[in-house]
């Protein structure tokens, strides 16, 4: 991808060239980056949960919010194989998700931002 196709985005693991022209967004962070995301109002194709006694719950947003998005897994074990499928443009990941090693993996997979948490 060249420059003119994308803005270079600087954070704590390295930089990533993040497409001007996204479509299909994995949040695999509920509190991080897919509640944000939903304020916003874009909807990701893809989104990091917890089970809680085998009852989802993505934090923030409504099950109603996420209705056709896939889930992934747990944010710190998402399922490399069900992002790979979903053809991701961006997956957006937190602070202290993913390790590096993950990381690697997911980036090879499409460009991967870590976001940092609030201060």
């Amino acid at each position: 991808m060249t420059p003119a196709e994308c803005r270079v985005v600087q954070h704590e693991l390295g930089e990533t060239c993040v497409p001007l022209n996204l479509q299909r967004i994995i949040a695999l962070d509920p509190n991080v980056t897919l509640d944000p995301l939903i304020a916003l109002g874009i909807k990701p194709i893809g989104y990091g949960s917890y089970n809680f006694g085998e009852k989802e719950s993505p934090f923030g947003v409504s099950l109603d919010d996420v209705a056709g998005a896939t889930m992934v897994g747990y944010p710190d074990q998402a399922s490399l194989e069900k992002i790979l499928l979903l053809k991701p443009d961006l997956i957006l990941t937190s602070h202290y998700k993913p390790q590096p090693s993950q990381y690697e993996l997911l980036s090879a997979i499409a460009p991967t931002v870590q976001v940092p948490l609030a201060r």
